[in-house]
This record gives structure tokens, C-alpha cells and sequence, in this order.
């Protein structure tokens, strides 16, 4: 950090500054791996849920649209419904 600051501000940080700031980084590091859980990661689905018929006709959009991309840049790929 001592460097850091000395190259952008030309500033001169004790070092006292500087292990502080090691310090706290580190205690924060410290602290998130102690308070990191798998449950924190489990995010509910939110949002509109499609019915089967909606979600069949969002399918068959896009695979039209997929065909009509192919068609356009040349490649030829046959899609099995």
C-alpha cells in the first residue's frame, strides 16, 4: 500500500498505516470466511412461472427465430421437434 500511494499521490505513509491497513484487510477476510455458508448461496426462483402451454409456445418462438438466423447466415441445421 506504501507504494501505491507514494506512485498516485506521492504521498509518504508511515508504516505504522500501512500494517494497520494489512490488518484490517485481513481481519475482514477473516471475518467473511468465518460468516460464509452454503445456505447464503440458495436463492428462491423469483418471477413470473410460465404455464405448460406459454412455455411450449416460447419454445416453438424460438427455435423459429433460431432457424430463421441460421437460414440467414448461410448454415443449414435441421432441428428435430
Amino acid at each position: 500500500m506504501t507504494l501505491l500511494l507514494r506512485t498516485l499521490f506521492t504521498v509518504k505513509v508511515t508504516e505504522v498505516v500501512d500494517v494497520t491497513a494489512v490488518g484490517i484487510t485481513a481481519a475482514c477476510s477473516v471475518v467473511w470466511w468465518l460468516l460464509l455458508s452454503a445456505q447464503g448461496e440458495e436463492v428462491p426462483a423469483a418471477g413470473p412461472h410460465l404455464v405448460p402451454a406459454r412455455k411450449s409456445a416460447f419454445c416453438g418462438n424460438s427455435i423459429l427465430s433460431n432457424a430463421t438466423l441460421l437460414k440467414v447466415s448461410g448454415n443449414r441445421v435441421h432441428f428435430i421437434r
